[in-house]
């Protein structure tokens, strides 16, 4: 048996931060799977490892930026705990959108990054992504073609699973142009049109708007880009074009779509209720049990708002949502200064970063991508300490 000198040596051996790191990119394999359950658990583990060990140091090397903002929006995810319809339900919601998040924040940015452990990382969320895409073209392929299918791999929902793969894919894009040495160049090409089929397999409307809009600010910056992309577009519209304007025509028709009409039904349920109650919310996964109380018959079977910012107004009220997207727009803010203190071996990050966020602040209007309902959660959290950690920390080159 071990004594208590000999337990606190082994553990000491994890609060190295490079173990400390090798066990934070263990939850990429999870994320590729779509534990969501799982990897709210395992975050929260690893924040609690993460503060046992800086106790030991007496928290000298331990730094949690914005802190008095984590401090209300953890109280106030408490308070929402109390607040909401289901008490039980409510714990973990609390767990997925406030705790795992808050312990993501503070490891990520208290471990002593270097640009390999970022390339690292990067590279195994490629391989995530054309592990997740090539199931997807398979199950296309054996289908024979029935482009009629959305497909999200092994993840629940295809509307999340697109936007993972979108933030993949502006990252492939930027190691490419910022990568031009790099001798993993091949790989990032191939990886690149692997999860450029996966994105379009899922025919995710709000998630394809959202590239387009990241691409173009990608081709307004780097315009010697516009005619390898407007090939690859011309090609693609070629190819499926009955699939791409079957899907355009639902945006541009909306009121005969009833995919389209449940979601602004949705919208509009979120609103009314938001309205009655804008400073404090309602609470974990309100929108369940108040949505009949506003709109009582909807063309599709729709449980949450269908939106990002209406999601988040509506559980966390006005208070919540100010504290909780503080850190996402400071984020997006600190990725457009990084530019001009940065080394250009980092570009590849700091673009990527901007692409994915502004693509989000897209994506945001038609689906609730901050949720109890996909990894995508934490990637998201993920990109947001990236920027903090580029921002406040001298990364090692």
């Amino acid at each position: 048996m071990l004594n208590k000198t000999g337990i606190q040596e082994n553990l000491s051996l994890l609060s190295q931060p490079i173990n400390l790191s090798i066990l934070f990119l263990f939850s990429i394999p999870l994320i590729t799977f779509d534990s969501r359950i799982i990897l709210g658990t395992y975050f929260v583990l690893l924040g609690i490892i993460f503060l046992l060990f800086s106790a030991q140091n007496s928290f000298v090397d331990l730094t949690i930026y914005n802190s008095l903002t984590w401090f209300l929006l953890l109280f106030w995810g408490i308070f929402q705990v109390f607040n909401s319809i289901h008490f039980t339900d409510s714990i973990f919601h609390f767990m997925i959108m406030i705790l795992a998040p808050f312990c993501i924040f503070m490891v990520f940015t208290n471990l002593k990054l270097t640009e390999n452990y970022l390339k690292r990382m990067f590279h195994i969320f490629f391989i995530s992504g054309m592990f997740l895409s090539l199931i997807s073209i398979y199950v296309i392929i054996d289908s024979g073609f029935n482009f009629k299918l959305r497909l999200s791999s092994v993840w629940d929902h295809y509307n999340l699973f697109a936007a993972y793969i979108m933030i993949i894919f502006f990252f492939n894009l930027c190691f490419i142009v910022y990568s031009k040495k790099d001798s993993n160049r091949k790989f990032y090409i191939v990886s690149l049109i692997v999860n450029f089929m996966g994105l379009f397999l899922t025919q995710t409307r709000g998630v394809w708007i959202a590239t387009i809009i990241g691409l173009s600010i990608f081709i307004l910056r780097k315009p010697k880009y516009i005619l390898p992309i407007g090939i690859v577009a011309i090609l693609l519209l070629a190819a499926f074009s009955d699939v791409i304007m079957e899907r355009a025509a639902t945006v541009i028709n909306f009121k005969t779509d009833i995919s389209t009409l449940g979601r602004v039904q949705a919208w509009l349920a979120s609103y009314l209720l938001i309205k009655e109650n804008l400073l404090v919310g309602y609470g974990y996964d309100a929108f369940r049990d108040l949505m009949n109380s506003v709109i009582p018959v909807y063309f599709v079977v729709v449980t949450h708002s269908h939106n990002t910012y209406l999601l988040i107004l509506l559980e966390f009220g006005l208070i919540g949502f100010i504290l909780f997207f503080s850190f996402y727009f400071k984020a997006l803010y600190y990725s457009f200064k990084l530019r001009k203190n940065s080394e250009p071996i980092m570009f590849k990050y700091i673009y990527g970063l901007q692409l994915s966020f502004i693509a989000m602040i897209v994506a945001f209007i038609f689906e609730p991508y901050f949720t109890t309902l996909g990894a995508i959660n934490y990637v998201l959290w993920i990109l947001i300490a990236l920027s903090y950690s580029l921002w406040y920390k001298q990364i090692k080159t």
